[in-house]
C-alpha cells in the first residue's frame, strides 16, 4: 500500500512582516521553526519510514523536508501557486486590490486569477507529479520515479 504523507513548509519571516509569500518569491523558513520542527519531523519519518522525500525547489520547502534526516528529491511541479504581482506585497494592500466578488468563499477564491499562476494549473502540474510518482500499477514497483530518487 502506498501512504502519502503531505507536510506544509515552515513558517517565513516575511509572512509574519505580513508579506504576501507564494511560490513567486523564495525566502528561508523561519529558523525558530526549523528549531521546533526538527523532533517532531523525524518522529513523523520514525513512525511512518518514507520511501523518498520529495519537496519543491523552493528553499523554505527543502529546508523543511530535510528535517527529516532522508535525501530529498526536489520536482518543480511541486512549487506552491505563483502569484505573480501579488508576490512580496504588503497583504493589506493586496487585499485592497481584490475585487469583494472574489472572496466570497473557497470556490470564488480559486477562481480568481491575480495575474500568476491560476489554480487549476497548479492542480495540473501537481497531480502529473503525484502520478508520476505513484506505484505502477502493473508491477507494483516505483518505476517512474527518476534515477536519482
Amino acid at each position: 500500500m502506498t501512504r502519502l504523507v503531505l507536510v506544509r513548509h515552515l513558517r517565513v519571516a516575511a509572512s509574519h512582516r505580513g508579506l504576501w509569500v507564494g511560490g513567486g518569491t523564495d525566502p528561508d523558513a523561519d529558523e525558530a521553526a526549523c528549531a521546533e520542527a526538527r523532533a517532531p519531523m523525524r518522529a513523523l519519518a520514525r513512525a511512518w519510514p518514507p520511501d523518498a522525500v520529495w519537496c519543491s525547489p523552493l528553499r523554505r520547502a527543502q529546508q523543511t523536508a530535510a528535517l527529516v534526516g532522508l535525501p530529498l528529491v526536489t520536482d518543480p511541479r511541486l512549487t506552491e501557486r505563483d502569484f505573480g504581482p501579488w508576490e512580496g506585497r504588503p497583504v493589506d494592500e493586496v487585499m485592497a486590490d481584490v475585487p469583494p466578488e472574489a472572496t466570497e468563499g473557497t470556490a470564488a477564491w480559486l477562481a480568481y486569477d491575480p495575474g500568476g499562476e491560476t489554480s487549476a494549473g497548479v492542480a495540473a502540474r501537481v497531480e502529473a507529479c503525484l502520478l508520476y510518482t505513484s506505484p505502477s500499477p502493473r508491477d507494483r514497483t516505483r518505476s517512474r520515479m527518476p534515477s536519482s530518487a
